[in-house]
């Protein structure tokens, strides 16, 4: 009878350990799919605020001096490419993060090349579509990677 009663108790400890360890198991799945889904609107977040920075050259005509802006500030991070498809020597401009650091995106060099009141038609890129044949599209679940300026 006592060995009954140990063989018991041996089971009940052994459910109780599979039902905590069962537990721990739930909880750190939960977590991490609760991370998961944080993360995901951490990312959302991330992109609105990326479409409303850039929105002003999302297929909008544009000024030179626009142009020069944006390349100015996007030679101090390179996030972007940037195509410009005829300068003032007629020809095109491309800014990547292999150059983004040039010196040739220096203001006095980018006055010299590109006319500050010429006027340029703005294209969102997205994804990875290339930034010199890039057309327009109205809409991307895509992150933007780019802005095509072609001269009007």
């Amino acid at each position: 009878m006592e060995e009954f009663k140990e063989l018991f108790m041996f089971c009940v400890s052994l459910i109780m350990a599979a039902f905590v360890i069962s537990l721990i198991a739930l909880l750190g799945s939960t977590s991490r799919q609760m991370a998961d889904i944080r993360q995901s609107e951490l990312d959302a977040i991330d992109n609105v605020k990326i479409a409303r920075q850039y929105s002003a050259y999302d297929n909008k005509s544009v000024t030179g001096a626009d142009v020069i802006a944006l390349m100015r500030e996007n030679s101090l991070t390179g996030e972007l490419q940037i195509y410009v498809n005829k300068n003032i020597n007629n020809a095109s401009l491309t800014m990547n993060q292999s150059n983004y650091t040039s010196t040739s995106w220096k203001l006095s060099s980018l006055l010299q090349t590109i006319k500050a009141d010429a006027k340029y038609l703005a294209i969102l890129v997205y994804g990875n579509d290339d930034v010199s044949t890039a057309a327009y599209s109205a809409s991307s679940s895509s992150m933007i990677t780019g802005v095509k300026f072609t001269l009007t």
